[in-house]
């Protein structure tokens, strides 16, 4: 689903009700709405001493995540 695997689909899944209703419902559009919310969440990011804001280990997983959806979305535009 979304060119993921069950077992990413289910990462994605536990980090908030939010996604995991959008993923439950197919809900491909309002998925890379919650996941870019998500992005922003103190899950995701923080704030160094200069206030760059970087990715947490977490986001960074989930960044790569939301690249592989967008590529999958993509692919099915060629297609």
């Amino acid at each position: 689903m979304f060119g993921l695997t069950n077992e990413e689909i289910d990462y994605l899944k536990n980090c908030n009700s939010s996604i995991k209703l959008m993923v439950d419902t197919s809900n491909y559009a309002d998925l890379q709405t919650e996941i870019d919310w998500y992005l922003t969440s103190e899950d995701c990011m923080y704030y160094d001493s200069d206030g760059q804001n970087w990715y947490t280990e977490k986001g960074k997983y989930v960044q790569s995540l939301y690249d592989k959806i967008l590529d999958w979305k993509y692919s099915q535009e060629g297609a």
